[in-house]
């Protein structure tokens, strides 16, 4: 488990190092796809390495939010939830 508190400045050197292209890659944001955590490791490992991986982002949805909640509550309608993301998990790893 990697955390990354902020996109900007990404560390290729870091990413790099820490991400293992041998096993499954999972990335969870509370984000949406454009500009994303994915994109940014995807930019990195091209760059440095030509072998397949797989890789699978968990993110929002890109529409507007018009309702307003605590963190849980907007986890849940954008299924984000622990619950949600733990059938998502298990699935990407089988």
């Amino acid at each position: 488990i990697i955390s990354f508190p902020c996109l900007k400045p990404i560390n290729p050197n870091f990413v790099l190092k820490n991400i293992n292209l041998k096993t499954k890659i999972i990335v969870i944001e509370e984000n949406v796809a454009v500009g994303s955590l994915k994109d940014s490791i995807l930019n990195q490992i091209k760059q440095k390495n030509n072998k397949q991986f797989f890789i699978k982002s968990i993110f929002l949805k890109d529409k507007v939010h018009n309702e307003v909640g605590n963190q849980e509550y907007l986890r849940k309608i954008n299924n984000m939830s622990i619950k949600t993301m733990e059938k998502k998990i298990l699935k990407f790893i089988k």
